[in-house]
């Protein structure tokens, strides 16, 4: 078995990212305090923290950018991305990564690495640290902004929002040529067709013990199959309905109806739940990193 690799994990959002982050929480590795929570959304949580969404952000409003993220807003200019490059390691980000670097193996994921990796890698042991890729096809993804009604990103139509999704792969794999990052690729199909192949791909890459079991894929959560397009359908129809109708709608519909066709709802519902639900209690971190929370200063 190679020595264990530390893992950034860079995909879009409904790429598939935190069902990838989550197989190295699983395996122990250390994560920020500060992790987002869980929503009907991500009923098994993003596995990413406000503290390097933060870092992530001031990054990307230090090279020019002025929104929080890339895929919300209006799309990143190409001299921006490139000014990415020319930013200086701030000692702040060094500290940061520092907390990490002591306490090995950890996980950092954050779809604004699509862009940032360019400006981290350089802090980077390339001997200890690798990139895992998650790609997905741009119409699932589209698909599934759409039925999150995250409208501001497909305003300009399909054919926009797949430049965008290039835009941050390419950038991406930019990063990757550009300081030859050691690096691993994933498709989100392949988790469900392929898990045996991916498990073994991750082993062999990360130095870690990876089963297909591991990967805790959840099929019913893919709405990329007939439920998931029908679900999503029925949310885009209502989603003008004024609220007293939704609620009428709500209370005459079965629960179990709206459950089988919105099963992340059931779930969200379990992982708020008093009881703690099994699955869940295996992907809380065991030994989260104390880290300072203050805004960056770049160069």
């Amino acid at each position: 078995m190679k020595a264990i690799r530390n893992a950034i994990v860079v995909g879009l959002p409904r790429s598939g990212t935190s069902l990838t982050a989550a197989i190295f929480v699983n395996k122990k590795y250390r994560t920020p305090k500060d992790l987002l929570p869980t929503n009907d959304a991500n009923p098994f949580g993003y596995w990413e923290a406000e503290s390097l969404n933060d870092h992530n952000a001031a990054i990307l409003g230090a090279a020019g950018f002025p929104f929080h993220n890339t895929w919300m807003f209006d799309r990143i200019r190409p001299e921006q991305a490139r000014k990415i490059y020319e930013l200086s390691p701030s000692a702040e980000h060094k500290r940061y990564l520092q907390a990490f670097e002591q306490h090995p193996p950890w996980v950092w994921k954050d779809p604004r690495f699509c862009y940032t990796l360019a400006y981290w890698w350089p802090m980077m042991n390339p001997n200890t640290t690798g990139v895992l890729l998650v790609r997905r096809s741009s119409d699932a993804i589209f698909r599934s902004f759409n039925r999150l009604d995250w409208s501001h990103p497909l305003a300009q139509g399909k054919d926009d929002f797949y430049a965008r999704v290039a835009d941050h792969i390419e950038a991406a794999m930019g990063a990757i040529r550009a300081f030859d990052i050691p690096y691993v690729e994933v498709d989100y199909d392949e988790f469900l067709e392929a898990p045996g192949q991916v498990a073994g791909r991750l082993s062999d890459f990360f130095g870690i013990s990876v089963a297909a079991a591991d990967l805790n894929v959840r099929r019913e959560l893919n709405h990329s199959y007939l439920r998931g397009r029908l679900s999503g359908a029925l949310r885009v129809a209502t989603r003008a309905l004024p609220k007293g109708a939704k609620r009428a709608i709500k209370a005459i519909v079965p629960q179990s109806l709206m459950d089988a066709l919105y099963p992340e709802q059931k779930l969200a519902r379990a992982a708020n739940d008093p009881e703690p639900d099994p699955r869940r209690s295996r992907l809380i971190p065991a030994n989260d990193a104390e880290l300072p929370r203050v805004s960056a200063d770049l160069e």
